[in-house]
């Protein structure tokens, strides 16, 4: 993941979390049909920091969903938070909830970029204080940074164990405008666990189901079958992909792994024959990337890292981290081939498909302040193609008109060729139209780079599968996840949430209609040693709390009829040193020593082994 991102993201929430206030307020199942303020706090009243003290907070009638009124806050700057906070103290512990609430947006800007997708915003959690662990546990609903009407907005979330008391904060951050919350009710989920393990006479060579019969392609591809999504197996039976990631001994992240593998089993040969049987054992059937001599599982197919080397070095659109290519440079399509021809098997059976790079930053890079794209490319020199691009697609777009860009965008140009040498544009003066600008690019940037790797891949391999390009989260711009369309056959997300956030990844599906992979998530726990400090997801106490909350994210992640797999980050502990980017968390099934966490992986193994039933009970409704 990028960890500068993960970083802000959890700061960010966490800083959410700790402006409570005393005071319970109660519920059943409905928060406050008319919403009315009984039990509603402004959060952070006792707080200094973190907390816009220029935010109005009121209950308005006069603008409602349903009933009399709407709880209200108005912010007039981009920094801080607002909002709204109720205790409630009659939830099951154990036990799944979804709520849902009615949100209406007005006025919105901000210094994120504004689209939908956006990490910062307007959105709703739940958090809770746990025995389980040090740190407050939050689910949260996707978040609305841009203008919009009354929409009803959802969030899954299971109480933790031995918690009393859940604080539901209606969360306006970041950014300026108005924000009404109405309607806001909890329900209870019914169990989706099914308990029923797939025999093994049941399975096939690939680790399919044969209970249930698709094409037979010879490679793997994806069906819609009993209305959920499958992905179909070369002999043509339905597999989940139930996946590790980072199976390797020799990681130059984690020396002291390799070091002990080889003091306990002596070769590298003996480590692949048992990490084969482990996993097998475990119920997995899926690993990352190829790893010669582990046999019998489906791998994904690491294209671009070729690619982005040479991205990095020549033609990155950013002076050195993050890397993302200038799509417009014809150097990029040319190392596109190059990487597509040496990196592609068009015959291999166990290959599911091709990743295309991992976590690229989409929405910018928030440490040199570009909200989006389109600022990155227009930062960069003017004899730079993707500049050119960026200026051509401008003159288009406002039809040579300089007097009409001048008035959205502040300046004073007479010609267009004077944006190459701008930097930024920072004098908007029509928000909503520049905005628009941004998004058409955006568009064009996604559609050109998904369009230039389907090609790539598909001139030496057209028999599998583009499996999207790893989102950080699962949060993307909207306009990517619309572009990527006709380019990939699945989708790929990697959110460290507590449960997989089924209805963010519900808003891309409605977008784009193909099934979704959860390609990274995980957990660490503290009785590992490790310092688990750095790095993304929660931190638990135990190896059994961490087992616990890995079933009730797949359990949840399966619960959906679009979701087709997973992938657990990772197969071994990270470095207690930290890896390059310093993370240092007890994701492993194993530790440093090869020793697998026999609690957690036991757990593991009884998720893994009912994934087909548990999948069945999810379907699209008619």
């Amino acid at each position: 993941m990028n960890n500068a991102i993960k970083i802000i993201l959890a700061a960010f929430f966490m800083l959410s979390v700790i402006f409570a206030v005393n005071g319970m307020g109660q519920t059943s199942g409905e928060l406050a049909a008319n919403m009315t303020a009984d039990g509603w706090k402004q959060f952070g009243a006792t707080q200094r920091d973190g907390i816009d003290r220029a935010a109005v907070n009121s209950l308005d009638d006069k603008i409602t969903h349903s009933g009399k009124s709407a709880l209200k806050t108005a912010k007039t700057s981009p920094k801080e938070l607002a909002g709204w906070e109720k205790d409630i103290t009659t939830l099951e512990p154990g036990k799944k909830y979804q709520i849902s609430f009615w949100i209406k947006t007005e006025d919105i800007a901000n210094e994120q970029g504004g689209h939908p997708f956006n990490p910062l915003g307007a959105f709703l959690e739940v958090s809770f204080k746990a025995n389980s662990s040090n740190a407050p546990l939050v689910f949260a609903s996707i978040p609305v940074a841009y203008s919009h009407e009354w929409q009803e907005k959802k969030v899954s979330f299971i109480v933790p164990d031995g918690s009393a008391k859940a604080t539901v904060r209606l969360v306006t951050a970041f950014m300026t405008g108005a924000v009404w919350w109405d309607s806001i009710n909890i329900v209870k989920l019914p169990p989706a666990f099914s308990s029923d393990k797939a025999r093994e006479n049941e399975l096939d060579e690939f680790g399919g189901w044969k209970k249930i019969k698709g094409k037979s392609t010879g490679y793997f591809h994806t069906e819609i079958i009993n209305n959920r999504w499958w992905i179909i197996d070369p002999a043509g039976y339905a597999f989940i992909a139930a996946g590790v990631d980072s199976v390797a001994i020799k990681r130059p992240d984690n020396p002291e792994y390799m070091q002990s593998v080889l003091e306990r089993r002596r070769t590298e040969a003996e480590w692949l024959r048992l990490i084969s049987s482990r996993l097998k054992e475990w119920g997995f059937n899926t690993i990352s990337y190829k790893v010669p001599g582990i046999e019998g599982m489906a791998y994904g197919g690491l294209f671009g890292i070729k690619t982005l080397t040479a991205v990095r070095d020549n033609f990155n659109v950013f002076e050195k981290m993050p890397v993302f290519p200038d799509v417009f440079d014809k150097r990029y399509k040319e190392v596109l081939d190059a990487d597509a021809r040496e990196s592609t098997d068009k015959v291999d059976k166990w290959l599911l498909g091709y990743f295309l790079n991992n976590e690229l930053p989409w929405s910018g890079d928030a440490k040199r302040m570009q909200s989006s794209l389109f600022d990155s490319f227009l930062s960069m020199p003017g004899k730079r193609p993707g500049k050119k691009a960026l200026v051509e697609f401008l003159q288009k777009r406002y039809k040579g008109d300089t007097s009409a860009f001048n008035n959205v965008w502040g300046t004073d140009i007479k010609g267009f060729d004077e944006l190459l040498s701008t930097k930024k544009l920072k004098n908007i003066v029509k928000l909503g139209s520049a905005k628009e600008d941004k998004s058409q690019f955006l568009r064009l940037i996604a559609s050109t780079y998904f369009k230039l790797n389907h090609e790539a891949i598909k001139k030496y391999d057209p028999n599998h599968m583009i499996l999207g390009c790893r989102f950080f989260d699962a949060s993307p711009p909207k306009e990517v996840i619309e572009e990527m369309n006709n380019y990939v056959d699945i989708i790929s997300f990697q959110p460290y949430d507590l449960i997989a956030p089924i209805e963010h990844m519900e808003e891309a599906y409605k977008l784009n209609l193909k099934p979704i992979m959860v390609t990274e998530f995980g957990f660490a726990a503290d009785d590992s040693g490790l310092p688990n400090t750095i790095g993304p997801g929660a931190v638990f106490k135990s190896q059994t709390e961490r087992g616990i909350w890995y079933e009730r994210y797949v359990d949840h992640l399966l619960s959906s009829p679009f979701m087709v797999g997973w992938v657990w980050f990772r197969y071994m502990d990270q470095n207690g040193k930290g890896d390059w980017q310093g993370e240092n968390k007890n994701f492993g099934l194993v530790d440093k020593t090869d020793e697998p966490y026999a609690v957690f992986t036991n757990n593991v193994r009884k998720v893994n082994k009912t994934a087909y039933t548990r999948a069945l009970l999810s379907a699209f409704t008619k």
